[in-house]
């Protein structure tokens, strides 16, 4: 039984029609590899944050020539908020920027 509460990330593609979003997450000690988010597509991973609060996940974004790094999940920062947690997980959306 996990000490912490489950915490859940989700990634949505909202860039556009036939735009391809890949993305790589890990933390220190998990990689969860690449993944390519065609429009509209979600990626989402769960985790027990550990009992220092220093768990951290960050992913790098990466469509047609942009590439962004953010970091999804660090514990000081969002452990607490209710956004984050398993019934109503962080959500990062990836959209085009509109002027």
């Amino acid at each position: 039984m996990a000490i912490t509460p489950l915490k859940r990330v989700i990634v949505y593609n909202n860039l556009g029609p036939g735009i391809l979003l890949t993305i790589h997450c890990k933390s220190k000690n998990d990689d969860l590899g690449v993944v390519e988010l065609p429009y509209s597509y979600g990626f989402s991973f769960s985790f027990h944050p550990n009992v220092f609060s220093s768990t951290q996940y960050w992913c790098w974004f990466k469509w047609g020539e942009a590439f962004h790094y953010y970091d999804v999940y660090v514990d000081k920062r969002d452990d607490g908020d209710p956004t984050c947690d398993r019934l109503c997980p962080c959500r990062y959306a990836a959209a085009a920027a509109t002027n």
